[in-house]
């Protein structure tokens, strides 16, 4: 049943096997905020990041300079 339940919580997903009780699922796109926190649930990641940690995340993936050395550890 929980694969069962997994797919239909992730929906947004693409099925790409589908077996009795496991399977893969394909994101070709980053998540929105309420995707994410659904992906978090389903596979048990209770780590969060604090803003400023998202924030540099997201100039790092951009690829813009970063012009400071900060301390990147989960809050």
């Amino acid at each position: 049943m929980h694969w069962t339940y997994t797919k239909r919580r992730l929906a947004f997903c693409q099925l790409t096997q589908d077996g009795e009780d496991e399977g893969c699922l394909h994101l070709d796109r980053l998540p929105a905020t309420a995707e994410a926190e659904a992906i978090r649930r389903v596979i048990r990641l209770r780590q969060t990041m604090s803003d400023s940690q998202v924030d540099l995340l997201r100039l790092r993936m951009a690829g813009k300079p970063i012009s400071r050395r900060t301390d990147f550890r989960p809050a």
